[in-house]
């Protein structure tokens, strides 16, 4: 008896890169260029603070009574040993030059995963486990009709006393069908309609 080695099957489904193996199926969602609500509030913050300590450092020699430099003096106004502020200000600039486009970057090509692993007895989302996978119920297809009165196609993902986890939706349903069946073959579990 020859025993073949299953190889990794790749294939697009959708927006969706699927890889297939015996024991883990991956669907991976490349993200589309969206930033999170978190990434822009960190960015406002930090912008924020950078923009209070520039005000800072120019505020700071002008009220200091003891002060020898007026503001118009580059090299006394960002010196560290005289105006604390200017030097943070400085520091601070150049860490948002460099940190602000690192997280953009970051965010721009992260992708959202799910992964189905057999070995585990685990379902995740991204690294976070959500269920395991005999608690999943069914695949849930859910059609509805968007403003402009064009079908679109939802998928979710039903598991332990009905909760509901949403992976997708599209208005091709032959897209959304086959990634139901892909899903559904490897879990063994049946897909429903709503």
């Amino acid at each position: 008896m020859v025993v073949q080695k299953v190889s990794d099957i790749s294939r697009r489904v959708g927006p969706f890169a699927v890889t297939n193996t015996s024991h883990e199926l991956i669907l991976q969602l490349e993200n589309r260029g969206e930033l999170n609500w978190i990434v822009c509030l960190s960015l406002v913050f930090t912008m924020g603070t950078v923009l209070a300590l520039g005000m800072l450092s120019i505020l700071q020699p002008v009220q200091d009574s003891r002060s020898r430099f007026t503001s118009d003096d580059p090299m006394h106004l960002f010196a560290p040993s005289e105006n604390h502020m200017a030097f943070l200000w400085i520091v601070a600039t150049g860490l948002m030059l460099i940190f602000v486009p690192y997280i953009v970057n970051r965010a721009y090509k992260a992708s959202i995963r799910f992964r189905f692993n057999k070995t585990e007895n685990a379902f995740f989302k991204d690294r976070r486990r959500i269920t395991r996978l005999d608690k999943i119920e069914h695949v849930l297809l859910h059609e509805t009709k968007d403003p402009d009165s064009r079908y679109i196609y939802r998928m979710y993902i039903v598991y332990g006393d009905g909760n509901q986890l949403f992976l997708h939706n599209g208005y091709n349903e032959r897209e959304i069908m086959n990634l139901a069946n892909t899903v559904s073959v490897f879990v063994h579990c049946p897909v429903k309609w709503r």
